[in-house]
């Protein structure tokens, strides 16, 4: 009888500890690119994105506009005089540090993370893998 209680009893807690929420830093970490959109805004209103590389490099990007037609590639946006920390930080799953702006994290799933910017700006960054970046 004990056996018969205790087995998914076991089981029960073995697939518990296997399933676990992806962190913040996990999810960003890729080379993949992060679309800016609003928090109700599909994808084609977008117009710039974030790449947070693995290393905490963390580079901010305008997608290409040929013939006022949206493409999927991007240019690296350069500051000029202006100098922007080329880094990227979080802090447990409630802060993301991305180029010296903080972001108030209010959800992380595995495509997307919404964020609270400056005024309260409610923003969700998408990952986006198909984007290329132009050289």
């Amino acid at each position: 009888m004990r056996k018969l209680f205790l087995t998914p009893v076991i089981v029960f807690l073995i697939s518990c500890n296997d399933y676990r929420h992806p962190t913040l830093e996990d999810v960003l970490k890729s080379n993949c690119f992060w679309d800016i959109t609003g928090d109700n805004q599909v994808i084609g209103g977008l117009n710039s994105c974030y790449r947070f590389l693995p290393d905490g490099q963390c580079y901010f990007y305008y997608y290409n506009f040929r013939n006022r037609k949206l493409t999927d590639s991007v240019f690296r946006y350069e500051t000029d005089d202006v100098i922007v920390p080329t880094t990227w930080s979080t802090v447990g799953d409630t802060l993301l540090i991305a180029r010296g702006t903080h972001y108030k994290v209010l959800t992380v799933a595995k495509d997307s993370v919404t964020v609270e910017g400056y005024l309260n700006d409610t923003m969700v960054f998408r990952k986006n893998c198909h984007t290329v970046l132009d050289k």
